[in-house]
């Protein structure tokens, strides 16, 4: 009779060689486990893994979507090879990415039952890079983004927001979109009382900065502080009359006005009078 060693020695060196880049029974992952910002991913897709939906397929790509701050996601669409039983690709992240979602496509979408395979993106220092928490709190409160959807989730924004102001305490993107979810979550005197507390000091550690002020200025307004907004306006439109703080005062009370006719003709002088900015919505 033949031995069943050569075989059982076939096997297990082959679970060996799986075993480096996922585990046996687990259906997707990525190396490094933390992706880097600019860095090469491999991707893995196991067919054998109990949970995966793509069993047999003759050829897979996997689609991964980087969300890089202010730019719209891009997903790429990458043509994987199969080697020692595992479907990989290999990927340079973009230098400014900051989220990752994954999925793959055969003759069918495999997209972990709806939830995606995900991932913050971190600098060398082993840190989530700045904006990586808020960006998976905006995905959470949309519910969608280029054709990935998840579920929606405010708590779990909220939880990725403090998350992101742990890390980076600075950021204030994160805490202005912070405060607006607090805001129209929990209204109330004692939430008003949290955002005039952490705005005044927010406000003191601007130091003027035209940008930042041109954020806080409408949480000005929003917890009632109508005579310190109309100051900062003061003050920053003096020096610069089409700087940010003047646009966002300009905003607001476009946000303001319920006229459509009235409002539209406010979004037109405001494209004229700063060009460079974002039209605010009508």
């Amino acid at each position: 009779m033949r031995s069943l060693f050569p075989t059982a020695a076939l096997l297990t060196l082959m679970l060996l060689n799986c075993s480096r880049e996922m585990p046996p029974d687990q259906a997707a992952a990525w190396k490094p486990e933390q992706p880097l910002a600019g860095g090469e991913l491999t991707l893995y897709y196991n067919p054998d893994a109990t949970a995966a939906l793509l069993k047999n397929a003759g050829a897979m790509t996997a689609e991964l979507l980087q969300f890089c701050g202010g730019r719209t996601p891009r997903v790429d669409r990458l043509a994987m090879v199969q080697k020692r039983g595992l479907w990989q690709a290999r990927f340079v992240l973009q230098p400014d990415a900051r989220l990752l979602l994954l999925r793959f496509v055969a003759d069918r979408t495999d997209d972990q039952q709806g939830r995606n395979w995900e991932s913050l993106v971190y600098s060398s220092d082993g840190r989530p890079v700045p904006g990586a928490h808020l960006e998976k709190s905006l995905l959470l409160q949309r519910g969608e983004a280029a054709g990935f959807a998840v579920a929606k989730d405010l708590r779990a924004a909220e939880t990725e927001l403090e998350a992101e102001l742990t890390v980076w305490p600075k950021n204030i993107p994160a805490r202005t979109t912070l405060w607006d979810l607090l805001l129209h979550q929990h209204p109330g005197e004692s939430t008003a009382a949290r955002v005039r507390s952490e705005l005044r000091q927010a406000y003191d550690e601007a130091g003027g900065d035209e940008e930042t002020l041109a954020a806080l200025l409408p949480f000005f307004f929003r917890t009632g502080q109508a005579y310190a907004a109309r100051q900062i306006i003061e003050d920053s439109v003096a020096l610069l009359p089409r700087g940010p703080v003047a646009a966002a005062a300009r905003e607001w009370e476009i946000s303001q006005q319920s006229d459509p006719i009235k409002k539209a003709a406010m979004i037109a002088a405001f494209q004229h009078d700063f060009p460079g900015a974002a039209p605010p919505q009508p």
